[in-house]
């Protein structure tokens, strides 16, 4: 099963192909239908599922998070739902796209550390409860703005000097600040801080 869409369009096309069409297949896009000099992209699901399936066989006891700011094609996001993904969301728009496909909050990580005001009113309202951080200002618009949410700890990585675009850098805590945080988090905000995070970048495998 592929999807084609132009970019910069939001008109997408979900088809299905024989196993081995796939060349023919771009090419009739390139050749027939597509409007000169736009860009398109073709993505097979059916790679999408055979990747989930060896992701959940290696990692049976990990639930994934789709950062859905990757790609936020509806199908895509449908067919990873389907297939038991949940999701990471860093904005209100975000959300609201995967709201809009049906999905339910709890499967939702508000994640990232930095956050509008209204992004958390949002997050609140929709019932999105579990959210990241990495200072003591984020505990306290939580804490005024969303008291219900809990907390997943953003920790920087100690190296992803291997990654093709290490992001590791841009949010998280040292290890030094982890028990002040973690106090100021739990024992002065009195908000529950369920577990951590943190972003090793992004790798490109064999």
């Amino acid at each position: 099963m592929l999807l084609s869409t132009a970019l910069g369009k939001t008109e997408s096309h979900v088809h299905q192909i024989p196993k081995d069409g796939m060349t023919k297949f771009i090419r009739s896009i390139a050749e027939e239908k597509h409007e000169a000099g736009q860009p398109f992209y073709v993505l097979d699901l059916t790679t999408i599922e055979m990747l989930m399936d060896k992701r959940n066989h290696s990692f049976p006891n990990v639930k994934p998070h789709y950062a859905v700011k990757c790609n936020t094609e509806p199908a895509l996001i449908t067919k990873l739902a389907n297939l038991g993904a949940n999701f990471d969301c860093a904005n209100l728009q975000e959300i609201d796209t995967v709201f809009s496909l049906g999905i339910r909050p709890n499967r939702i990580i508000f994640a990232n550390p930095c956050n509008a005001i209204s992004h958390i009113k949002h997050a609140a309202a929709v019932g999105v409860n579990l959210a990241t951080f990495d200072s003591e200002l984020e505990v306290d618009k939580i804490k005024k703005w969303h008291p219900q949410c809990h907390f997943l700890l953003r920790i920087k990585a100690p190296n992803d000097g291997g990654a093709l675009r290490p992001l590791g850098k841009k949010f998280g805590v040292l290890p030094e600040e982890i028990e002040p945080l973690l106090h100021y988090a739990c024992n002065v905000a009195g908000l529950k801080v369920v577990g951590v995070s943190f972003h090793m970048g992004s790798i490109v495998g064999e």
